[in-house]
């Protein structure tokens, strides 16, 4: 029998892992390779020639590749969009430039936000008014479209964005402004907000469209090449990709929508760690070459959040929340003017890199404190592919670090490491201390190739009692874009208090929105597939400036469904919030219909050949806790996973190396991770 092949390709800003699944057996076999910042694909591609090679497997194979990319991520980081603009309705041209009073930093008088995606000259005033309700006040004129085509030409926009105002109401002026630019300016990249976010907030909705009109053509163009290099290698098939709600799309939903793949590559770490069995409450922490990020999941489920922001700009979508900050193995470390030490959030990325890793890098590290301590091996890694340079580690430490604060090189390594540490702890804090949760009745799920060399320690930090280290840990990501279903969803605002006279308008608004819903599926292709419907009302007080988002089961309200969601909601805002008011009515502000086509592989099977002396590879002097040890050095493939072992030890592997500090134990669990306890 034919064997069949799925490719996940998660790019990081140091490695691009790729992970092969044979669908039949769920056996997995990885990769990693240096990312490149010019052009991504290209490695990506690279690498998936050489595994099909190595493994000698044929391009037909292939059955499925899905992706998660940070192209329009950096591409609004760095500025690099398409040349945009925007029309919008007359009256409100400078709506990206007011934007809200929210302050990130409330007694910072000389903070200053970024400039808006779009600039005040690229925004075009167009003639035309929608009411609240819907209905048309004044209607665009074909000499209004006329004018706004020559503009656009005039100033050779190759993206524009349209946001009139309540076209969340009624879209057909955005609609008759694409059907006539599509008509004379074909090769235009279009994005209209009421199919963007067909939600109220005005600015929030002009905001997300302009960040779709800017990333779209380039994320179009990125994944075109893409397709096209795979197709050189024979591989035929469409790339998936991954979107910040933890669902996959295809390239050219992708392409057109590309703002919803902001934030892909966290959320299928996520997923991954949903995956692991014997836990429902744990914390996810993926600390990368450039990253840290840390979600919260109760119950099973991850937390969804719909408002956000990337390098300041205000995006309204919906995505598993995760909280990033800029805390990697790649982090540098630098002393500032009072003397301090920080690291982060710059970091030397894949080039040049470390300076333990030989590619020229000049500034310390992260990476290179752990191999001055002597916790991640000091001749190579990735199996040797990797060499490593320990006298550059200690010589960029000693004289960027050391030196300057006057430490010995020891002390300055465990500084860096007690530091990002440090931050790290802060960064799980916000997304439990901070929301009312305490992480201790929590598990830790440690994974991206830095992440379990400090699980232990933030463990610790939060009197969490046990952690668990995925089989693969350093390509987690990878295998979670491989986990994804298909995901649909559509948001509309509808604005009403929720009570009897409001239900009929609720279940029209649901049947309509599973109409548009059950279209999309069908141009992807899907028709008779197993399909799960979740409907999520977002609520609040009247009057209230946010709401919380509530899930049902049901296709349609009624009585009963409404007094539950009573209940309900009462229970969620006292938990969230700390309080209630009984006599004031609720308003349902939006609904929302995600609709999920089941496309997983669910077998995979991690390859394990163990021996009953517990492979030690060998003994190694290593610093831990301040106090220097002599720990015994474990392959991880070959560790017996009817035994236990005991701290102080090291456990090695391809993609990452998991530091078990005294006093803790290590047990292997059916699905070959390690669970670290009695920390």
């Amino acid at each position: 029998m034919s064997k069949h092949y799925w490719i996940g390709i998660d790019i990081g800003g140091t490695f691009t892992d790729i992970v092969l699944i044979n669908k039949e057996s769920g056996e997995i076999t990885v990769y990693k390779h240096p990312s490149s910042t010019q052009s991504p694909d290209e490695g990506a591609v690279e690498g998936i020639r050489k595994i099909l090679l190595e493994e000698n497997i044929s391009e037909y194979q292939i059955e499925k590749v899905v992706h998660g990319t940070t192209v329009a991520t950096n591409s609004i980081i760095e500025n690099k969009g398409a040349k945009t603009a925007m029309l919008i309705t007359r009256g409100f041209r400078d709506i990206l430039e007011i934007r809200r009073q929210n302050r990130p930093h409330l007694y910072n008088f000389r903070m200053s936000k970024p400039e808006p995606l779009i600039p005040r000259e690229l925004i075009f005033e167009v003639n035309e008014r929608m009411q609240g309700n819907g209905e048309i006040l004044t209607e665009i004129s074909t000499k209004e479209l006329e004018s706004a085509r020559r503009w656009i030409m005039e100033k050779e926009i190759e993206s524009i964005a349209v946001c009139f105002l309540h076209s969340y109401r009624n879209g057909l002026h955005e609609r008759l402004v694409k059907e006539y630019l599509e008509k004379n300016l074909p090769k235009l990249s279009i994005s209209l907000s009421h199919e963007v976010l067909s939600e109220f907030k005005e600015y929030e909705r002009a905001s997300t469209t302009a960040a779709n009109a800017s990333v779209t053509p380039v994320v179009k163009r990125y994944l075109d090449r893409m397709n096209k290099n795979l197709a050189k290698l024979g591989i035929e098939k469409d790339v998936l990709v991954m979107q910040s709600n933890g669902g996959v799309i295809s390239s050219e939903q992708a392409g057109n929508h590309a703002v919803q793949t902001l934030i892909s590559g966290p959320a299928a770490g996520v997923l991954a760690g949903m995956s692991l069995s014997g836990t429902r409450n744990f914390i996810t922490a993926d600390m990368g070459g450039t990253s840290f990020d840390v979600s919260l999941v109760t119950n099973g489920k991850p937390r969804f959040t719909m408002d956000g922001e990337v390098a300041g700009y205000d995006l309204r979508l919906p995505r598993v929340d995760v909280n990033t900050i800029g805390a990697g193995g790649g982090s540098i470390a630098w002393t500032d003017k009072g003397g301090a030490l920080r690291v982060g959030p710059k970091s030397s990325g894949s080039f040049p890199g470390p300076a333990g890793y030989t590619r020229g890098g000049k500034q310390p590290t992260v990476t290179d404190a752990h191999i001055v301590l002597g916790r991640l091996n000091p001749d190579y890694l990735l199996g040797g592919a990797m060499k490593i340079d320990k006298e550059a580690a200690e010589r960029v430490i000693t004289e960027n670090i050391a030196q300057p604060l006057g430490l010995s090189l020891r002390e300055a390594a465990q500084g860096i490491v007690d530091v990002v540490n440090a931050e790290m702890v802060k960064g799980i804090r916000k997304v439990s201390v901070e929301r009312g949760i305490d992480p201790s009745e929590y598990d830790l799920i440690s994974f991206g190739g830095a992440g379990p060399l400090h699980a232990v320690e933030l463990a610790r930090e939060l009197n969490i009692g046990k952690v668990i280290i995925p089989y693969y840990p350093g390509v987690n990501s990878a295998i979670g874009l491989l986990q994804a279903d298909y995901q649909f969803m559509k948001i509309r605002s509808l604005l009403v208090i929720l009570d009897e006279t409001s239900l009929s308008r609720i279940n029209s608004s649901f049947s309509e929105l599973l109409s548009d819903i059950r279209r999309d599926l069908s141009n992807e292709g899907f028709s008779g597939e197993a399909l799960s419907f979740d409907f999520t009302l977002y609520l609040r007080y009247s009057g209230q400036g946010s709401e919380l988002g509530l899930t049902i089961e049901e296709k349609e309200i009624n009585q009963r469904t409404l007094e539950k969601l009573f209940t309900r909601f009462t229970n969620e805002h006292r938990r969230e919030y700390g309080y209630i008011r009984e006599n004031e009515k609720i308003e349902l502000v939006s609904i929302r219909l995600t609709v999920v086509v089941e496309a997983c592989v669910e077998n995979f099977r991690a390859n394990n050949s163990c021996s009953k002396d517990y492979a030690v590879q060998c003994r190694r002097e290593v610093f831990l806790d301040g106090k220097k040890y002599t720990i015994p050095v474990y392959l991880r493939n070959q560790i017996d996973p009817r035994q236990s072992l005991e701290g102080p030890c090291i456990i090695e592997q391809f993609d990452s190396t998991t530091v078990i500090p005294a006093d803790s134990n290590v047990s292997i669990d059916d699905q070959l991770n390690l669970i670290i306890s009695k920390i």
